[in-house]
């Protein structure tokens, strides 16, 4: 979901149920989200996903984030991403379907309880705050269950 649209989704959510709208704004994962993985959690992820999907998923990140991934892979590994990373020119649409399959493994790993968010940053360079990416709810059950709850 675009961050047009899931303002959008949280605001017309509001109307319908106030409650709600802390729960499923707290559920949605962007890459920004890798902030929020500590050291092992982001060696994990990083490792789960091809490196020809980091490098176009990271390609419009600030430099903290690409740092940040890189730190958490074995040597040989961050070589080859850094190639990758090098020489990776992705089209827009490339990065949004690249960020999407990044997001999709990040949801699943945490819904499997694999990984876990942090409620803040962890400590470390801070990056700022990048343009708004797609976000993906990490557990749409919450909503499913939530919506049928308030058509009773």
């Amino acid at each position: 979901m675009d961050p047009g649209m899931q303002t959008m989704f949280l605001e017309r959510l509001k109307d319908v149920s106030p409650d709600l709208v802390a729960k499923v704004a707290d559920a949605l994962v962007r890459m920004e989200d890798l902030a929020r993985l500590e050291g092992p959690d982001l060696a994990h992820l990083a490792q789960s996903v091809p490196f020809d999907n980091w490098a176009k998923a990271l390609a419009p990140m600030a430099q903290p984030y690409k740092d940040r991934v890189l730190a958490a892979l074995p040597d040989s590994s961050r070589q080859v991403l850094q190639q990758w990373l090098s020489l990776t020119k992705a089209k827009k649409i490339e990065v949004a379907e690249a960020q999407l399959k990044v997001l999709a493994t990040m949801r699943t790993m945490i819904r499997q309880g694999r990984i876990a968010l942090t409620k803040e940053p962890t400590p470390g360079p801070r990056p700022p705050a990048p343009k708004p990416g797609p976000a993906i709810p990490a557990a749409p059950a919450v909503l499913m269950n939530a919506a049928d709850s308030n058509r009773k």
